[in-house]
């Protein structure tokens, strides 16, 4: 299957630059930049953040169950490093993040159903925490606004996705095989039951169970395709 991944993003088609990236040759991402050139550099699930200059540091390393994140004082030098634990939902979205260190919950979120998170105020019982560090969050993906705020994108590995507009950034490369599904909706338009791993279609119908037994949605699969796997009436499916 073919990437669909960016090089260069504008802001509406201005000379404003507000990122660049550069993948392996097999769509894995290397590097996400400003334009003054800071950013990250990824080595696996190994990030480092690089500086103006070029010179790197670590930024943390992904886990299976969150990140160990490197702590740095004013002038950039490695202090230590926080363990932090993802809580995620069934659908792999992180809803809290605790320190494991201290127990403490630096960070909860809710989303609308496309991905849009949603902050409660102030005088709500249940207050949105931010932890200003993190950059995972809808689906468990990272989110792209860390390289500037306008850029408003969550990186799904073989497209990024704009939950804003509820539509991927890019088209699906065999959109032509499948008229019923537009080569921009995201999860079959169903993104409550349905979860996409990394933004690439695959062809095939069958839809799969991931490891929590939820239901993943592969290139051609609607409906149709939905009643048939679970031998159910189309109406029950669309529900």
């Amino acid at each position: 299957m073919k990437m669909q991944l960016p090089i260069i993003f504008y802001i509406n088609g201005a000379a404003t630059q507000l990122a660049s990236y550069n993948w392996y040759d097999d769509g894995t991402k290397y590097s996400a930049e400003r334009a003054d050139g800071s950013g990250y550099v990824y080595k696996g699930n190994v990030i480092y953040e690089k500086a103006t200059g070029g010179s790197l540091s670590l930024d943390c390393v992904l886990t299976t169950g969150g990140r160990i994140v490197a702590n740095k004082n004013s002038s950039g030098t490695i202090t230590g490093y926080t363990v932090y634990h993802h809580i995620t939902d069934h659908l792999g979205s992180v809803r809290a993040i605790t320190n494991a260190n201290t127990g403490t919950v630096v960070e909860t979120s809710d989303y609308l159903p496309f991905g849009t998170r949603w902050s409660q105020t102030s005088g709500s019982s249940s207050a949105t925490i931010t932890d200003a560090t993190n950059r995972w969050r809808y689906s468990g993906k990272e989110e792209q606004k860390a390289l500037d705020s306008a850029l408003q994108l969550i990186d799904y590995g073989a497209r990024m996705y704009d939950p804003t507009i509820v539509r991927w950034m890019s088209t699906d490369p065999l959109a032509e095989k499948y008229y019923p599904v537009g080569p921009y909706v995201y999860c079959a338009g169903n993104p409550v039951n349905v979860i996409d791993i990394d933004g690439g279609m695959v062809d095939s119908s069958n839809w799969k169970p991931d490891e929590r037994g939820n239901l993943i949605a592969e290139h051609g699969d609607d409906a149709n395709t939905l009643s048939a796997f679970l031998n159910i009436s189309q109406t029950y499916a669309r529900l």
